[in-house]
């Protein structure tokens, strides 16, 4: 079962919570957020939980005696140990201590299985568990002053997005944004990751939840129908114009086209450049690591080198097409690949040796993150 451990920075541990057998272990499935949601400035803890998860204190939530998992078909089955029955929970968890604050139903619930689906390629069509149990999460301040936490729920078709409020003891939900069915502009462009910005400058966060936008009273913003991708970078990627851009690498696959590279203005949907007609494109960047052209830089995969976000040649691409990072203190950023940094132009700058990173050619670190508080 998937288990969570809190340490302090000596080393102490502070609480286990045990999520049980009844979640299912792996990337896709428990997108879990730490934040101070009520102000005290002590962090909770939230994610989706089941019957049989053990809190920090002992506590069990639910039935602790179901199991939920299908385990009555062969195990090279589609259907073997998924759970695709039983209650789904969202809990808030005390930071401090482990302790199970608060427990409701999750939203949305997974039925219909079937009813996630979209149209062409990686929209697809299942009922064995997949597209209904992708799951991504974030903290947004959707009244410009409070954090609200938000679980979201499926994005190769149907996409919904539930946006909570922890304050004063209790869990409220502030409003859900469901696109329904495949045939929703809104459903099939959500991404396995999303941003939040502050989109159309009324001091309120949005939702930019891949190729398309919600608003921060849970409306759609727009669509720009992109579809489904890798890849999401969201910031002032061009400094000549007023806003934000969206920078995203798409799924064209299966017969469908499309671009497999956009920029697109974060308040409008403007798009701002197309590149890779018609190809699949499974990994891309943005962002400002050159400091010869002003703005941000972008390459993604068979972009055949590095480009201003105006689509303008610059130079080679950078030998990785994967995760970014701020490690030497100036502006610019560096490439987090593996286990090692390199800078575009100078080339390695530091291997962390006896290190190896997970998931594959992916690379994906446990954490990326400035934990001195030296900008770094």
């Amino acid at each position: 079962p998937p288990i969570f451990q809190a340490y302090k920075m000596d080393g102490t541990l502070l609480w286990t919570i045990n999520l049980g057998r009844n979640i299912r272990e792996g990337a896709h499935y428990t997108q879990f957020m730490v934040y101070d949601l009520d102000g005290d400035g002590i962090a909770e803890f939230a994610c989706k939980t089941a019957d049989g998860t053990v809190d920090g204190k002992g506590k069990v939530i639910g039935d602790s005696t179901k199991d939920w998992r299908n385990l009555s078909v062969p195990p090279k089955n589609t259907f073997y140990g998924k759970i695709l029955n039983g209650p789904e929970y969202f809990t808030i968890f005390s930071g401090k201590t482990g302790e199970a604050l608060a427990t409701t139903d999750y939203m949305p619930s997974r039925y219909p299985t079937n009813g996630w689906n979209g149209h062409g390629g990686n929209g697809g069509s299942d009922d064995s568990g997949n597209r209904v149990d992708r799951f991504t999460a974030c903290v947004a301040y959707l009244d410009g002053v409070h954090p609200s936490v938000i679980m979201c729920r499926g994005y190769y078709g149907r996409s919904v997005l539930a946006a909570w409020d922890w304050r004063n003891g209790k869990l409220t939900s502030r409003w859900v944004f469901d696109s329904k069915n495949g045939e929703n502009p809104y459903s099939g462009q959500g991404y396995h990751n999303l941003s939040v910005a502050d989109v159309d400058g009324d001091g309120k966060d949005e939702i930019v939840y891949g190729s398309m936008v919600v608003d921060d009273n849970g409306k759609g913003l727009f669509s720009t129908g992109f579809r489904h991708g890798d890849a999401l970078h969201v910031t002032d990627l061009d400094i000549s114009r007023p806003g934000l851009e969206v920078f995203g690498v798409h799924e064209i696959e299966e017969g469908t086209k499309g671009p497999g590279a956009t920029v697109y203005d974060a308040r409008t949907g403007e798009t701002l450049f197309k590149g890779s007609m018609d190809q699949d494109v499974g990994r891309g960047v943005a962002d400002d690591i050159d400091p010869s052209n002003p703005g941000a830089e972008m390459w993604w995969s068979g972009s055949g080198g590095l480009y201003s976000v105006k689509g303008v040649r610059l130079g080679d691409a950078p030998r990785s097409t994967n995760f970014l990072s701020w490690w030497d203190g100036d502006l610019n950023r560096e490439l987090l690949d593996g286990n090692h940094i390199d800078k575009y132009k100078i080339g390695r700058i530091f291997t962390a040796e006896g290190c190896i990173s997970n998931n594959g050619t992916k690379s994906t670190p446990a954490l990326s993150a400035d934990l001195f508080g030296d900008w770094r």
